[in-house]
């Protein structure tokens, strides 16, 4: 089964209400990405170290209110998500996209995005992963595809991601993706 990446939340107290504010510990999934700000500066083309500086600020400078929706708070993940997409950095993409991080991440990203609704985002996400690494990766990033599609009520083509997502698992003989799904 994919791996799943964990992010500590530091619990800060709200000076009005007595309620955790979970924020995101951005330095250390910066650090978990291996990204260096001053290893970042070497990176050739200036168009491709551009990318990295955005991702690097997204995840590091983006701030929203306690009172702000899931969605919002992880806005700075997914924008960098975009950015590692664009400079073809799959690995540190897939990170991001299995990124779990309780409490606002119970699950990884690309599935909490449907539990808060954002089907259109979670499919965008799995559209950029599918045909990056082997089967079994291929088999989730369908199969969640998948289920945002069911969300959207566009059946046909859940059912076809579905298809897909089993035959990538009997290729490589994942009995457990076979029988749960």
């Amino acid at each position: 089964m994919a791996e799943k990446f964990k992010v500590s939340f530091p619990s800060q107290a709200s000076t009005d209400i007595e309620r955790e504010d979970p924020r995101l510990n951005r330095a250390a999934f910066v650090e978990m990405l291996l990204l260096n700000p001053q290893q970042v500066k070497a990176i050739q083309p200036r168009s491709r170290r551009s990318h990295y500086r955005a991702a690097i600020n997204w995840m590091m400078l983006h701030q929203s209110s306690a009172d702000a929706s899931n969605l919002v708070k992880v806005q700075g993940f997914l924008e960098a998500f975009h950015h590692f997409c664009e400079v073809e950095d799959w690995g540190r993409a897939r990170l991001i996209f299995q990124l779990e991080s309780p409490p606002l991440l119970p699950d990884t990203l690309y599935r909490q995005l449907n539990v808060w609704g954002d089907y259109f985002s979670s499919i965008e996400l799995c559209c950029q992963m599918l045909g990056k690494f082997d089967d079994e990766f291929d088999a989730i990033v369908l199969n969640a595809w998948g289920n945002s599609c069911n969300e959207l009520a566009r059946y046909e083509e859940a059912i076809v991601l579905y298809e897909r997502a089993l035959e990538s698992a009997q290729r490589i003989g994942n009995d457990e993706f076979m029988a749960a799904h």
